[in-house]
């Protein structure tokens, strides 16, 4: 209370408490940009992946002529291949992901992939299988489960069926499947696509067509080779082709909202290993770098 004589105290003025808020709004955007700058520099970028001198040699896939996988030859991937990536968001670490190709028995046994993402903590998750035919023609198998803040858990099974041509239905979360969809004799899952790219004719310009199904539909898929291009990872320089893929109506890991757009730069070597993917979307920009690639060594010949 004021004695008597005093002037009384005025409540502080609008004018003050703002400068207050600014100040407070200042000090915490340094504090974020101080830590933002200090994970950077404690997570520089890094892969152990070794090119070979040799650039890839075109002598697969004709322009919009066959599907990926049409003739016997050594694939661009290899049974028992891994890959490992970081996720980054504005240039720091909030993730890793795993690309890996289970081993095989035989020739004639079907290819098995599977993809791992993590990230922020591990409040997001994303986990995909996917089985093809030996021939890398179709998909026989596909499952995969996410798990997104505030959705919760959700699992995406693709039923096939050959019994009177080839059809798939969706299944979520265990429930009862939808109407099937006819597919043609070639298709590919969300997952498989992936191992597609890195099959298709890398001439500059030059673009392929495929199917590919999340049991809703089915997508005709196209990548293009945009340009040849040397990035850096780390302190290591890699020739690289980049592929601008058209995805169409297609929506999944790879391309969520409108605007969205993936950017993929393979090696310009025999086994075409995605480097660096790119994610622009309506919420930013999701970077994924290799930072680990293990090929085994081919079996020996008789």
């Amino acid at each position: 209370m004021n004695d008597p004589g005093q002037p009384k105290e005025r409540p502080a003025s609008m004018r003050y408490i703002l400068r207050k808020l600014l100040r407070v709004f200042v000090y915490m955007a340094v504090l974020f940009l101080l830590a933002w700058g200090t994970v950077v520099l404690l997570s520089p970028s890094r892969t152990n992946f070794r090119q070979s001198p040799k650039v890839r040699t075109n002598m697969v896939l004709s322009t919009n002529a066959t599907h990926p996988g049409t003739k016997p030859r050594e694939r661009s991937f290899a049974a028992g291949e891994l890959a490992e990536y970081t996720l980054r968001f504005a240039k720091a670490p909030i993730g890793e992901g795993i690309f890996k190709v289970e081993p095989r028995e035989s020739a004639d046994a079907p290819w098995r992939f599977s993809l791992r993402l993590t990230a922020m903590g591990g409040a997001f998750g994303y986990e995909a299988n996917a089985t093809l035919d030996s021939g890398f023609k179709r998909t026989l198998a596909y499952q995969n489960t996410e798990v997104i803040p505030l959705r919760g858990k959700r699992t995406v099974q693709l039923v096939f069926d050959d019994s009177n041509g080839t059809t798939v239905r969706r299944r979520l979360n265990g429930g009862e499947p939808g109407e099937p969809i006819a597919l043609p004799d070639s298709y590919y899952d969300p997952l498989s696509m992936i191992y597609a790219f890195r099959e298709m004719n890398f001439d500059a310009g030059g673009k392929v067509q495929w199917t590919v199904t999340d049991g809703k539909s089915s997508y005709a898929m196209s990548a293009r080779v945009k340009h040849r291009e040397n990035i850096r990872i780390g302190q290591d320089t890699f020739r690289t082709f980049l592929v601008e893929p058209d995805l169409g109506n297609f929506r999944g890991i790879f391309n969520q909202g409108k605007g969205a757009q993936l950017q993929i730069w393979f090696s310009d070597d025999a086994h075409t290993v995605p480097l660096r993917l790119r994610f622009k979307s309506p919420i930013g920009e999701i970077v994924a770098e290799n930072k680990n690639y293990i090929r085994p060594a081919p079996p020996r010949r008789q």
